[in-house]
């Protein structure tokens, strides 16, 4: 394990990665790494121009795939990224002074963002809506977008604590995150494109490798800066399936990947990115390419597509990713929560029953 190192430049030949090279900043050093397969797991996509592999980012047209929910033209906005604040009661009124260049907020500009008629408990939120990026290049610009977020941040407690309109007196910040949460950037090209409509019919796809269960949880682009609703819960089959063509290359022959940057369009992107679907989609693409290594494949080739697929979808099963609409498995259950705050567990294929059957969420 190599940590703390970052790539910066790639070898291919014949489309397919021969080597990556990186810089380890704790070493001060130059690692050249030689694989069979490799797999990108890093959100934005960093092998993708570094090997020339096929990506797509922004929001597709409704009319490409036929998406209902989807923007009418195409644009390269995107979901925000976050920098989330957790605080925390205290038993007598605590003060609070922002810092001279935090931003000044009004009611207005919380329109759709705090329900000023209910009493909060704030350390239940964590200012997810404290969001921007999305309007920018949210790679290229991220360092801007922080320092905004930053900004915006302490501008948002100054409100609540000191705006009048928030019961705030007991509460005080107990961290901040500096590190922007992504929800988007660089999506791969693979065989396959998951969409809304995939997700809507429960993804029943005959190599199916993972699954989703969240809403189609699409962010406005705009984030913070929109009076508009800060996202829109588009319903959505819970669980439903995601197929092993969205893992793997469409161009680069020994190429993977898993987590927000799969092939899958902007509105299912909205539903998969989130952590315990990327957890499912990691667990079954380092399966999935130990099983290529194995048998002498490329990931491209047929790993799960081939006359033995069959025999590599159980030893899936054997390591406890879940297929559904298989076989019942024996894979741990899970607590996640919903868009609404409900509780709500993920099971087994053999507690859950096949395809949607029941109201899990991750």
């Amino acid at each position: 394990m190599i940590l703390n190192c970052s790539c910066l430049s790639a070898e291919t030949e014949d489309g397919k990665i021969v080597s990556v090279t990186g810089w380890q900043t704790t070493t001060q050093t130059y690692h050249t790494v030689r694989a069979k397969i490799f797999a990108d797991c890093s959100g934005d996509s960093v092998l993708a121009l570094l090997t020339g592999a096929e990506w797509r980012m922004g929001r597709e047209s409704c009319d490409e795939f036929g998406e209902d929910i989807a923007p009418k033209e195409s644009d390269a906005r995107t979901m925000g990224m976050s920098c989330l604040i957790q605080v925390r009661e205290t038993a007598q009124p605590t003060a609070y002074i922002p810092p001279a260049w935090a931003y000044h907020f009004e009611k207005k500009d919380f329109e759709n963002k705090i329900n000023f008629s209910t009493p909060q408990k704030w350390n239940n939120c964590n200012f997810w809506w404290m969001e921007l990026g999305g309007l920018v290049d949210s790679i290229a610009d991220t360092e801007t977008m922080r320092d905004e977020l930053i900004r915006t941040v302490y501008g948002v407690w100054d409100f609540v604590k000191n705006g009048g309109v928030c019961d705030a007196a007991n509460w005080e910040i107990e961290w901040i995150g500096f590190l922007p949460g992504k929800r988007e950037s660089r999506r791969y090209v693979g065989d396959y494109l998951l969409n809304q409509n995939d997700v809507r019919a429960e993804g029943k796809f005959e190599d199916l490798i993972a699954y989703g269960g969240w809403t189609m949880d699409d962010h406005h682009p705009a984030g913070f800066l929109t009076t508009e609703p800060p996202t829109i819960w588009h319903p959505a089959p819970s669980p439903y399936g995601i197929p092993y063509r969205c893992l793997y290359s469409k161009n680069i022959e020994n190429l993977m990947f898993a987590g927000r940057n799969i092939s899958a369009t902007h509105t299912a992107l909205s539903s998969t990115r989130v952590m315990a679907t990327c957890a499912l989609m990691g667990q079954a693409l380092g399966t999935a390419a130990a099983i290529a290594l194995r048998d002498g494949l490329t990931p491209r080739g047929g790993c799960l597509r081939s006359e033995n697929a069959s025999a590599r979808f159980r030893r899936l099963r054997r390591r406890r990713t879940l297929l559904l609409g298989n076989e019942q498995l024996s894979a741990p259950c899970a607590c996640s929560f919903g868009p609404n705050g409900s509780r709500t567990s993920v099971c087994s294929a053999g507690d859950m029953g096949l395809h949607g059957h029941s109201s899990l969420c991750s």
